[in-house]
């Protein structure tokens, strides 16, 4: 298996065909030790019209306006709600030189492998219906066990497919984040996010025109909507925090609190803005003083 989704999909050309039968295998496995059920037993991607949302320059003093503990080398020790943070992991929303980093595909893809156990695979088309992505979960205890990716993905869907797939590890491994009271952000945001017509002079937001977009447009059942309104959430969370730290962050604040807060997925990911050296300054409390 490829270690970064961008290998995988630069080089499924040549090794389509092992990488079907490589994915066709590992399914056979997950199958034989899990079953296969129906239901909720996986979550899907099924378009491919996502944006990431308008990049905007949000002010690190925003998110810790009473200041922020940091250790000796500029790294946060509190996430922006006060709670400690573990060592190891990967941390969304990192202030690189200044600038907020996101998750890059290789780490995105990290996440995933790290979360289920076993590395993202590609599938044909023709395994996976008319989904471009699809996460199982362990029918018994809701844990994410794979991610599966169409062969028919492009260079560009392929990374935000992937980031959809790993928002519903991410929701699945946290038990499922509620939804309760955010309905009118997380709607906003999948708007946002998924509508097919795009503003003309700013093709990051949505057109003016017609009517939003939920998952039931994209033919979601009504039990799904939850999981995938959290699942791009989460998904923007990690490719442009700062936005939906701006225009949702109820939500943001959320997803923080559940996955921040369980002793085994922070170890994976956390959710975070973090000083890095160049932030360093006014308001600084060193965890070394």
């Amino acid at each position: 298996m490829y270690s970064s989704l961008t290998a995988i999909l630069g080089a499924m050309a040549s090794k389509r065909a092992r990488q079907v039968k490589a994915g066709a295998k590992a399914a056979a496995e997950i199958a034989d030790k899990t079953g296969r059920v129906s239901g909720n037993s996986s979550v899907a991607s099924k378009g491919v019209n996502m944006y990431n949302g308008p990049t905007i320059d949000r002010p690190f003093e925003k998110d810790f306006p009473n200041g922020y503990k940091a250790d000796k080398d500029g790294n946060l020790t509190h996430d922006i709600d006060g709670r400690q943070l573990v060592p190891g992991g990967t941390t969304v929303g990192r202030v690189v030189r200044g600038e907020e980093k996101t998750l890059s595909a290789t780490e995105l893809d990290a996440i995933a492998e790290e979360a289920t156990g076993r590395p993202v695979t590609i599938l044909p088309q023709s395994e996976l219906g008319h989904n471009l992505g699809r996460t199982r979960m362990n029918r018994v205890t809701g844990r994410p066990i794979d991610v599966a990716l169409s062969d028919k993905l492009t260079i560009e869907q392929g990374p935000k497919v992937l980031g959809h797939e790993v928002g519903h590890v991410i929701d699945q491994y946290a038990g499922e984040i509620p939804t309760k009271g955010l309905k009118r952000e997380l709607g906003d945001l999948y708007n946002t996010l998924n509508h097919p017509n795009r503003d003309r002079q700013n093709p990051d937001l949505p057109a003016t025109y017609g009517k939003p977009v939920s998952p039931k447009t994209f033919g979601y059942r009504k039990d799904d909507v939850d999981r995938e309104l959290m699942a791009e959430a989460i998904r923007v969370y990690m490719v442009n925090p700062s936005y939906i730290k701006e225009h949702a962050p109820n939500v943001a604040a959320r997803i923080r609190k559940w996955v921040n807060e369980n002793p085994e997925l922070r170890k994976i990911v956390q959710f975070n803005s973090a000083a890095g050296a160049a932030a360093l300054g006014a308001g600084q409390s060193s965890d070394d003083e």
